[in-house]
This record gives C-alpha cells, structure tokens and sequence, in this order.
C-alpha cells in the first residue's frame, strides 16, 4: 500500500526540503510514498535570487519534472493549483478546497508563505483521524517549524488552529 507525502508550496522552503526528502524515500525498504507536489504559483525571473529552478513555468510541474529526472523511483503527482477555504476564492479557477487534496494518512509538508492556507489546510487535518502536518516558515532571519500529529482521532500535539491566531 501506498503512502502519500503531501508538500504544499513548491518555492524556498520546499527548494530545500523536496531533495532531502527524495533521497530519504529513495532508501525505504517499505511500502512506497507518493509525493504530492501542490502549488498555484508560477517561477519567474525574481524568484531566482532564492530558488533553484531550470525553467520558468507553474511550480507545481517544474518540481515534478526536476525530481523525476533524479529521483525516477519516487512516484511524484504535481497539482498545480492555490488551497483556500474562503469562499471568494473558491470561485478562481486556480484555487481548490484543501479537503480536495488532503487525504486520511497524509503526511504534509507546509511550506507556504500564506497564512491563510496554513488555517485552511489545519481545519480540515481536525477532521481526519490520522494525519501529520509539519508547517515550516520563515523570514529573513528567523524561522519556525511546528507539527500537529493525530493519531486515531485523537491530537498527539496541538493543531496549529489551537496556538496560533489564525
């Protein structure tokens, strides 16, 4: 059975994340992984001052590509569209609910810069028995990472709905 590892956001944190990650899973002796790529965001020329990326084009997919050519044993899914609950922008064709995406078992990474899609993705992991969230961020000279773990309906550690104002 397949286990799903879900990154949410494609850009400077996952830069750093995504090939540490592929070559940790390249190593498993155990069920396989799926890594979920998701990100509405495009590369461009700007982004290249803290990226790494050979081509302009949605994120989602330029990842994908990348880390397939040097991870081919990873099987890896690119959904290149933003994550909100409100309902405004439900409406944009680029934007999907997160309950779309986020699945019972999932492990996610959260690398966005959006507080809003930090709640969403929060609120609907609640809901689910098994999940693991591990939320990075950063500005220029300072960083946090949190983690919300439930393990058969139950929170391990406080979802971030519960400590952070959201």
């Amino acid at each position: 059975m397949s286990r799903r590892i879900v990154v949410v956001g494609c850009g400077g944190i996952a830069d750093h994340l995504l090939h540490c990650l592929m070559m940790v899973l390249g190593q498993q002796n155990r069920d396989p992984y799926e890594v979920v790529l998701v990100d509405g965001d495009a590369f461009d020329e700007t982004n290249r001052a803290r990226q790494t990326f050979r081509r302009l084009g949605p994120k989602a997919y330029v990842r994908r590509e990348e880390l397939g050519v040097i991870y081919p044993h990873v099987s890896i899914d690119a959904f290149p569209f933003f994550l909100s609950d409100r309902p405004d922008q439900l409406k944009l064709p680029t934007v999907k609910h997160p309950s779309e995406v986020i699945m019972e078992g999932d492990e996610i990474f959260l690398c966005v810069d959006n507080l809003d899609a930090r709640r969403a993705i929060s609120v609907v992991a609640e809901q689910l028995s098994n999940v693991l969230i591990i939320d990075g961020g950063n500005e220029l000279t300072t960083g946090l990472v949190t983690y919300h773990l439930r393990i058969n309906g139950v929170d391990v550690s406080p979802p971030a709905t519960k400590f952070r104002q959201m």
